[in-house]
């Protein structure tokens, strides 16, 4: 349309975060107030010099109401914005089938309105999920209603995000929705990160946009924490452009800059880099979703070496000249490993499965926690795409460790192959008193679309992992991994109940029946693995002794 020639394209979901023309971006989202009035010439003279202020002041999207939605979303990209379209739905319409009607009467009527403006970003269902009086409807209503009204928006605007918004603050259910939106209730930094962890948990692999109830300094400082720590956006009440630039300012640029953009190299050859970068591919093709990004990344100054057979290694040289082979012929995952980290020069190393890509931040985001806080480990979530779209948590190597620390328990052990390697290593790191760290927004996302058979064969590998994890540390360590974080189903390996299948069939976000039969299938193989290791495993492997002095902590120096 005409009136929108200001507007680009619009952000879709990558993993944790968003992207906009192939960019990361950051959502700066403001609330207009609702107009209830009219719209004549002049109150949409006015409402468009305000969206252009709102531009100019650093936001970058809106959050307007139903009515009338179509003049703001047309001004909203005419001024360049993004507009998300907010539809509030009552605890009544969530607890009756007759609510329902008028609720799903309501979000296609405004689906069909907005869509076709393209700086319809998408829509943003505020629900509550309890009445006035604080009482809860029946358990799985909420959720079960919710799924119908967001296939209804995917069926009549398909291509669009969609945010859910708890209007009480209460924990979003797993359906297939593309962006939580939580308020934030701490009022500093050290109240911040318990409770943005605690968001995170609940989100799993969405993105999480934070909300405040006020701008300001304080919450300036705040929302660039917040998106230091993962979050994918912030969204500010209607303020004066000036109180929301102070927020946009903190916000662009990213906190994270890239080394290779200062210095015109992310390692000046000759010099030791900081971090070891260390991939393992049974394949050269393999290996292209995590070295995507590898010579991009911002951070410290790093080398990446890949440890596979001379062969593959061969023609992975011909496409990348900034990656070191090491030739690790019929070796097991966690013996090359071992090897290229034998041959790292960094003080961290960084393992990451090959499959697996990573946004540009990664290894900023996982130094600023490990090495900005004093620890001696740092963790990031990954997540594996289904057949749906949907993302659910995976086991895989995605974590940064002191190479003294990792020298000292003996780097992995050869007999978990690549889906307990990582859980192994983290929870001895712990046993021998080294400290570990967990950052939310350093995620991982396996790229590499699996056939059937290859996803079960690797629910297989899971199972068995899990039970030697079991025998080895302890049932928490293996399910939830809480040695490294005690963040439930983002972690390493995700939370799997092996009593009740249908409940881990229930946590998943399914969106195609097909998806629904491989997921069972999975969870069956998984749970099948499981309890075969557990009956033929007479004694647990042995466990490699703790360090006889562990090294000094930097902190202590």
């Amino acid at each position: 349309m005409g009136i929108e020639e200001g507007f680009g394209a619009n952000p879709v979901v990558a993993g944790k975060y968003l992207r906009r023309d192939g960019e990361k971006f950051i959502l700066a989202a403001a609330r207009v107030p609702a107009i209830t009035e009219p719209i004549d010439f002049n109150l949409k003279l006015g409402i468009s010099r305000r969206m252009h202020e709102l531009r100019m002041a650093g936001i970058n999207a809106v959050i307007i109401g139903q009515r009338p939605a179509e003049a703001m979303a047309g001004i909203a990209g005419h001024a360049g914005l993004c507009a998300l379209a907010e539809i509030v739905v009552s605890a009544a319409e969530l607890s009756s089938a007759a609510g329902l009607r008028r609720a799903l009467a309501g979000v296609v009527r405004t689906a069909r309105a907005l869509r076709g403006f393209r700086a319809t970003a998408g829509y943003l269902l505020s629900y509550i999920a309890q009445n006035e009086a604080g009482e809860a409807g029946p358990e799985g209503v909420p959720a079960r209603h919710l799924n119908a009204l967001v296939t209804a928006l995917r069926a009549v605007d398909p291509g669009r995000l969609i945010a859910l918004r708890d209007a009480r603050g209460g924990t979003p259910p797993p359906i297939a929705a593309d962006l939580i939106f939580a308020p934030l209730a701490a009022r500093n930094i050290a109240q911040m990160r318990d409770e943005l962890f605690r968001m995170h948990a609940a989100a799993g692999p969405r993105p999480l946009v934070v909300e405040f109830a006020e701008p300001g300094p304080a919450a300036a400082e705040l929302a660039a924490r917040a998106v230091a720590l993962g979050a994918a956006g912030v969204a500010l009440p209607d303020a004066a452009p000036t109180d929301l630039a102070v927020v946009a300012r903190r916000l662009a640029p990213f906190p994270y800059q890239s080394a290779r953009a200062a210095s015109g190299d992310a390692c000046t050859p000759g010099a030791a880099p900081g971090v070891s970068i260390i991939i393992a591919c049974a394949e050269s093709g393999a290996a292209a979703g995590a070295l995507a990004t590898a010579g991009e990344l911002a951070g410290p100054p790093h080398e990446t070496l890949v440890a596979a057979d001379p062969a593959r290694m061969a023609a992975l040289g011909e496409r990348r000249d900034d990656v070191r082979p090491i030739a690790a012929a019929g070796r097991h995952y966690g013996a090359a490993l071992n090897l290229a980290a034998a041959a790292a020069r960094g003080e961290w190393l960084a393992f990451l499965d090959p499959e697996c890509a990573v946004e540009r931040d990664w290894l900023a985001m996982l130094m600023d926690e490990g090495a900005g806080r004093g620890l001696d480990g740092c963790v990031g979530p990954v997540f594996e795409a289904t057949a749906g779209g949907a993302c659910a948590a995976a086991a895989a190597c995605n974590l940064i460790v002191r190479r003294g620390a990792f020298r000292a328990i003996g780097g992995f052990d050869p007999n978990f192959g690549r889906a307990g390697a990582a859980g192994d290593l983290l929870a001895r790191l712990k046993a021998a008193g080294f400290r570990l760290g967990f950052h939310p927004g350093a995620a991982a996302t396996r790229m590499v679309p699996r056939p059937v058979w290859a996803r079960i064969r690797r629910q297989w590998e899971i199972g068995c992992a899990e039970a030697r994890l079991e025998r080895r540390h302890g049932i928490d360590a293996a399910h939830a991994l809480r040695a490294a974080a005690p963040m439930g189903r983002i972690g390493l390996i995700e939370r799997f109940n092996f009593d009740s299948l249908f409940d881990n069939l229930r946590e998943r976000p399914l969106a195609h029946v097909s998806d629904l039969a491989i997921v069972a299938v999975e969870a069956l193989t998984r749970s099948a693995a499981h309890g075969w290791i557990r009956l033929t495993t007479k004694a647990p492997p042995p466990l490699l002794p703790p360090p006889a002095s562990r090294p000094l902590h930097p902190a202590a120096r």
